[in-house]
């Protein structure tokens, strides 16, 4: 799916003091209607180049738990991060969820989002998309988001391509507080976000996110009131990467 080598010069070097790096790693416990249902991992992986960009690889990992055998899942989604471009190049996702798997590949090219698309045992084909030229996926909004110094008031707006449609993510800093989170105390900025998804993933309100109030800016807890129930993320463990 990935057309991604080893670049023909040196990577550049991470800045000092970066709110991320290779080598961060976030671990997620995930509740839905408070029952935990799986996990999830973040990695940021080393650079590498697609769509002769230097990017960091994110993967984004999700895994129901083993008892959740009516619906299991196991699906994996790659964010091609540019530090020097500030957003991502494109992103591929490989999907399996209830026995049956998909696969997708998008690039970023301009005003055009490029896709590619296979179900198992079909063959694959490709569509395009017109698209904004800052637009970004969801992963990569979350990785936007932590490059700017974040402060109570903040009003933000991100252009989210979601494989089918591009929607206005709108956020607000609502404010700076201390909660409890699978990592302990922590102080964080809450955020609350607009989206636009269809389905199980409809939300009913804002979904509000956490952010460390720190120059890493992590995100460590998500709250969404979803059409068929809540779900929450709480991060469990974290590593900082490279730089950070």
């Amino acid at each position: 799916m990935a057309a991604a080598t080893a670049h023909a010069g040196g990577p550049p070097e991470v800045a000092p003091g970066a709110a991320f790096g290779p080598g961060e790693t976030t671990t997620w416990a995930v509740s839905y209607l408070g029952v935990v249902a799986g996990t999830a991992k973040v990695t940021v992986g080393l650079p590498m180049s697609v769509e002769d960009e230097w990017v960091w690889p994110v993967l984004c990992e999700a895994q129901s738990a083993p008892y959740a055998a009516v619906w299991p899942v196991s699906d994996r989604f790659v964010t091609y991060w540019s530090p020097a471009l500030g957003k991502s190049v494109g992103f591929d996702f490989f999907a399996d969820e209830n026995r049956k798997r998909r696969r997708e590949k998008a690039r970023f090219h301009g005003r055009s989002a490029d896709m590619t698309r296979q179900k198992d045992g079909s063959a694959p084909w490709d569509v395009s998309f017109e698209v904004p030229d800052d637009v970004l996926d969801l992963a990569a909004t979350a990785l936007k988001a932590r490059t700017v110094p974040l402060s109570v008031g903040q009003q933000r707006a991100f252009q989210v391509f979601t494989g089918k449609k591009t929607f206005t993510l709108e956020a607000e800093v609502e404010a700076k507080e201390t909660i409890a989170t699978g990592l302990g105390p922590r102080d964080v900025y809450r955020v609350s976000a607009t989206t636009d998804f269809s389905g199980a993933l409809k939300a009913k309100k804002r979904v509000l996110l956490y952010f460390t109030a720190d120059a890493r800016q992590v995100p460590v807890r998500v709250e969404a009131d979803l059409a068929l129930g809540t779900l929450v993320a709480d991060a469990v463990q974290y590593h900082p990467g490279r730089g950070s």
